[in-house]
């Protein structure tokens, strides 16, 4: 250092440009680097969805989902799988294992495509399957509406926004962009069965004279000795009056029975639809757009806004094209409140360095802030760190921080010009004495927070952006310190710069209160006891409140913002769904500060946010509903939602109803998941009654369900082969009729335009519209109508509503929900004793295991802690080789854990929950604080210097060091300061301020007196 420090003297340009290439190089990388919401996790989560219409739970299990599971389990880098199969469809979710990185999930996903591939010819015939993983959440959300007279046109609403989604695909860093609420279109035949029988047909004969009759079928190729021309049958479908024309048979040499004759042909919206969707009260329908990661939303946001403006001026003045969410705004909003509170930060710090240093210090000090955060913007444009909440406020975190070497450093060189060196000298004795203690504590504090940079998993990948950006503060830090500050320290003193008399240059100083503190200190260190017991009362009390911490996982998003869950009996409709939620929500805008809301009916909340998974698909889930509502303030919300949620479940008891925030971190189903396993699907259901009669005990619970509770009604038909044989159908025919009274008949299609319509046959005389009056299926034969009683016998069937595996045991997972504000911890300890005794009760063969929250946080534990003991082995060599001493080095870590009691009386004080985003701030702090006490050792050593000191030496020294130390701890929690108001940061704020603020007494006290325990201080 001493070298650039002489070449920085002697040849000022040089400097010069060393600032120029700071200042340019952080600007460009400031405007040039991505700016999120939110830390790019890897996609990990991912959905399978294999539709197979009527089959039962147990021949979904059977035949589809031990089949996919079996392939699936090829993969080595596949963690969990874990499937539920109900009526007609199975779900298989899937988790990579953390050691895949960001950079190999598109791989690893491109094998489980491969597999399924492969498992398609291994299922039942008709199986449909389908693959989505976890990608970019939404960046803008549309709405399309209908503002005219009469009926929501929404076929005309599905076909622009249809429209609009490939003009937005189109857009350069678009991800993906899908719609949601369109409306399906069909040609509906609707066969009259009274004009079929009198005509001899049936339902089966005109299903394949259509499947004839549609000609979109390659027919081959002409192969010349020179030429080769592709054969092909022009299609015949093209236009819905070419298939009423169709000809079915010749009555007589002048008469043609057409299709017209017999059905009603017409384009038709598919009923029931798949799924419904209104933004404030009104049918709407929904398109997304998502960008890709790693680029700045901001500038991707309006490159959308401008091709919707252009969509939106040629739509008809009925429809209207309206921004209901736009992720940008969220990001302005976050670097709007991180700037503000990187600039208060910087003024508290620049207030207290003045306060503490004196003018000419507080402006040498205040430049290396600045230089620092451009030098961490340079740092993250090399490393591929993008600017989002967490890296940002790794600057906040480390504004503190950053100054501490610079204040030591001036603080050495005013101590180096008291001992009557010249400018030179005194800067070249600061380096000297300097380098090593600065650098052990730049190193200890790095490795500490490498865990977080190097951890493995989706937390780690949360919070590490923020340990990078710290890892490069501080370093850059330091080298500014030994390279700069001397510079800026040689410039003034020989430009005479704010030459004031001494005192002002010093700071504040009182010399009544110095005298106290010295007699203080010579009180304490007379008996080296005295100061050791006052230095470890605070962080004893720290561990011993511990105890009567509450613990979580992660804390909310602090968005304006919250979710409401409706979840019906398994055999509603959608349209029950619909009459519901349009209850539940005139019900909530009674609430003044709910400003406009979005529901999504028959399926989950799709990929809204970054954590949110499961809503990929809306198949099979028309009982379900989410809304998500705006709001005008966080505060009016947040001590609302609790009676708004007891309010809901009151009032519609008879149905599900889930009230809850946004929360931070890697996605969770609910808060509260006990899953038992067994074999017998009814013996897991009946221990699931049982459990949920013990979680629901806990007064924080909202709602307990268990997945196999429910049971889903149904008919079965059991086929008299007799009957039928006597009859002139087949069995085939047979149910092929049934299906056309239920579902319909799918056979062809027709092209409209860039759209293929599928065609459906169906019974258009709807018997079968409620259950009761499934015998009267009719079914046409050559005597007249039959009734489907006349060929089969009907029983009603209730049946277990859903199977579940995990890593191919079944389960039957009971899950509860919390009320807003409540904690999962409170529930688990609420029910702990009859939960063991639930556990001990259990039969042979069945037992229990704790997911949500519980799980999530101790995965998230173990993998910080995977890496955290090696970078612990490295800090321990750190310190011997500085201090060369294994004893000086065992009390620098003493340091360290003593902070950690220091960084829970803080969250005690500040009522805060520990959870993962306190540990990060336990983790940090541990390697943060020990800074002082590695500098107050130095001084030590220096005075020392091998021997031994007297007592009122060690008080001189100590006396010494108090300035800078005070200063570097003030300034430190004055950076932590604007965090304490930050939702999601707030536990770490408290935790590191108390921390850092107790680390102080124990350089101070603990410190000295363990040196004289050393036997380094005399008499």
């Amino acid at each position: 250092m001493r070298r650039i420090v002489d070449l920085y003297l002697d040849r000022p340009r040089i400097f010069l440009l060393f600032m120029l290439f700071i200042i340019a190089g952080g600007l460009l990388s400031y405007d040039s680097l991505p700016r999120q919401e939110n830390p790019q996790l890897a996609e990990r989560w991912g959905d399978i969805t294999a539709v197979l219409p009527g089959a039962t739970p147990e021949r979904i299990e059977t035949q589809i989902a031990d089949v996919v599971e079996a392939q699936l389990r090829e993969i080595d880098e596949i963690k969990i799988i874990d499937s539920k199969s109900s009526s007609g469809i199975v779900r298989v979710g899937l988790e990579l294992k953390e050691i895949v990185s960001k950079g190999e999930t598109d791989e690893v996903w491109a094998k489980v495509q491969d597999k399924l591939g492969e498992s398609i010819d291994l299922v039942p015939d008709g199986t449909e399957m389908s693959l989505s993983h976890s990608g970019p959440p939404t960046t803008v959300l549309f709405a399309l509406q209908w503002h005219g007279a009469g009926e929501p046109q929404m076929v005309i609403l599905s076909r622009l926004a249809n429209q609009l989604k490939r003009r937005l695909s189109n857009i350069v860093n678009s991800e993906q962009s899908k719609v949601y609420g369109d409306t399906k279109e069909e040609i509906y035949v609707g066969v009259d069965l009274d004009l079929l029988t009198d005509a001899g047909m049936s339902i089966q004969s005109i299903a394949l004279a259509i499947d004839d009759y549609d000609s979109k079928r390659a027919i081959g190729n002409i192969v010349g000795q020179d030429s080769e021309f592709r054969v092909k049958a022009q299609d015949n479908i093209a236009i819905v009056n070419d298939l009423r024309k169709l000809p079915l048979q010749a009555l007589n040499d002048y008469q043609i029975l057409r299709l017209e004759d017999l059905a009603t042909v017409e384009k038709a919206p598919v009923e029931p639809p798949i799924e419904i969707v209104t933004y404030n009260g009104i049918p709407s329908v929904f398109v997304e757009v998502r960008g890709k990661f790693s680029q700045r939303t901001d500038l991707y946001s309006k490159a959308v806004l401008r091709v919707a403006e252009a969509f939106k001026q040629d739509l008809p003045e009925e429809i209207l094209l309206e921004v209901i969410f736009n992720e940008s705004d969220f990001v302005e909003e976050k670097f709007s409140f991180l700037m503000q509170s990187i600039l208060l930060a910087t003024f508290i710090v620049l207030f207290l360095s003045y306060f503490m240093l004196g003018p000419r210090s507080a402006i040498i000090v205040s430049a290396v802030v600045p230089l620092t955060i451009l030098l961490v913007l340079v740092g993250c444009t090399i490393l591929n760190v993008p600017l989002h909440q967490t890296s940002v406020t790794g600057i906040i975190l480390s504004l503190g921080l950053l100054i501490d070497n610079s204040i030591i450093v001036v603080e050495d060189y005013r101590y180096r010009k008291s001992l009557n060196l010249v400018n030179r000298e005194a800067i070249y004795a600061s380096i000297r004495h300097l380098s090593l203690p600065l650098l052990a504590a730049t190193v200890t504090t790095g490795l500490a927070f490498m865990p977080m940079a190097a951890g493995k998993g989706a937390s780690p990948e949360f919070v590490g952006d923020m340990a990078i950006t710290i890892i490069l503060a501080v370093t850059s830090s330091l080298f500014l310190a030994l390279t700069v500050v001397p510079v800026l320290l040689k410039t003034m003193e020989e430009s005479n710069f704010l030459t004031l008399n001494k005192s002002e240059n010093n700071g504040f100083t009182q010399h009544s209160l110095r005298k106290g503190y010295r007699d203080f200190l010579g009180w304490a260190f007379s008996k080296p006891l005295r100061a050791l017991v006052l230095s470890l009362i605070l962080p004893i009390l720290g561990f011993i409140s511990f105890s009567f911490l509450d613990t979580d996982f992660f804390p909310n998003q602090g968005k304006k913002m919250f979710k409401v869950e409706v979840e019906l009996d398994p055999n509603a409709s959608i349209y029950a769904t619909e009459n519901r939620v349009v209850s539940i929500r005139d019900q909530i805008l009674f609430e003044d500060y709910v400003d406009s809301d979005m529901w999504w009916v028959g399926r989950r909340l799709p990929r809204l946010l970054y954590n949110v998974i499961g809503g990929s698909s809306g198949e099979g889930s028309d009982n379900l509903a989410t809304g998500v509502f705006f709001t005008s303030s966080y505060s009016k919300m947040d001590s609302s939602l609790t009676d708004l949620a007891k309010r809901l479940e009151k009032d519609h008891a008879d149905v599900r109803v889930r009230v809850s925030k946004f929360t931070n971190g890697p996605p969770v189903e609910f808060p509260v998941i006990v899953a038992i396993f067994g074999d017998d699907n009814q013996i897991l259901k009946s221990l699931g009654e049982e459990l949920k009669s013990i979680l629901v005990k806990s007064p924080q619970v909202s709602d307990v369900l268990a997945e196999q509770s429910a049971s889903i009604a149904g008919l079965e038909i059991d086929l008299n082969e007799v009957d039928i044989a006597f009859s002139s159908k087949s069995a085939r025919e047979i149910i092929n009729e049934i299906s056309s009274s239920t579902r319909g008949i799918y056979v062809g299609s027709m092209l409209d335009g860039n759209k293929e319509i599928p065609i459906r046959i169906k019974n258009k005389n709807r018997e079968a519209s409620e259950i009761n009056q499934a015998a009267l299926i009719s079914i046409n034969s050559p005597d007249g109508i039959s009734y489907i009683e006349s060929f089969a016998d009907i029983s009603y069937t209730s049946e277990i509503n859903q199977i579940n595996r995990y890593q191919g045991s079944r389960n039957n997972a009971v899950k509860a929900a919390v009320y807003p504000g409540k904690l999962a911890s409170t529930v688990l300890n609420d029910v702990a004793d009859e939960l063991k005794a639930f556990e001990e009760s259990l039969p042979a063969g069945y037992s229990i295991r704790q997911f949500g929250d519980a799980e999530e946080r101790a995965e998230s534990f173990g993998q910080l802690f995977s890496t955290f003991f090696l970078f612990l082995g490295l800090i321990v060599m750190t310190l011997v080789m500085i201090l060369n001493s294994f004893r000086q080095a065992s009390i620098i870590l003493l340091v360290g854990i003593l902070c950690i009691g220091l960084g829970f009386l803080g969250m005690f004080v500040g009522f805060q929950n520990f959870g993962f985003i306190g540990l990060v701030g336990i983790v940090g702090l541990a390697g943060l604080a020990i800074n002082d006490s590695i500098v107050v050792l130095s001084h030590l050593n220096e005075d020392a210097n091998g021997g031994q000191i007297p007592k009122e030496t060690l008080v001189d020294t100590t006396v010494r060091s108090t300035r800078h130390i005070l200063t570097t701890s003030l300034t430190t929690m004055g950076g932590l300061f604007p965090l304490l108001f930050d939702k999601f940061f707030e536990t770490l704020a408290w935790a590191m301020c108390f921390g850092v603020m107790g680390s102080a007494l124990l350089a101070l006290l603990l410190i000295p007196s363990m040196f004289c325990f050393l036997g380094k201080v005399g008499r």
